[in-house]
């Protein structure tokens, strides 16, 4: 997945309830997204989009924020 200025991103899951965000190709760990319960799925969607999916049937929906975005909430 390329993240909001098209650098590479690893999305990676396991049981500890937590999406792992890694850059490529140093996997320098940038974020974790927590869950309910395990994750069990997650997609990737068009225009920076993608959907975790958890054990208790919770689906959630992140998007990256462009770099124009990230200035204005700051």
């Amino acid at each position: 997945m390329l993240d909001a200025e098209a650098k590479p991103v690893l999305l990676s899951s396991g049981k500890d309830s937590a999406i792992r965000l890694y850059e490529l190709p140093s996997f320098k760990l940038r974020a974790r997204i927590f869950s309910r319960r395990e994750v069990e799925v997650d997609q990737i969607g068009p225009a920076g989009l993608f959907f975790p999916g958890d054990a208790s049937g919770s689906v959630g929906v992140w998007k990256w924020l462009l770099a124009e975005q990230q200035k204005m909430e700051t």
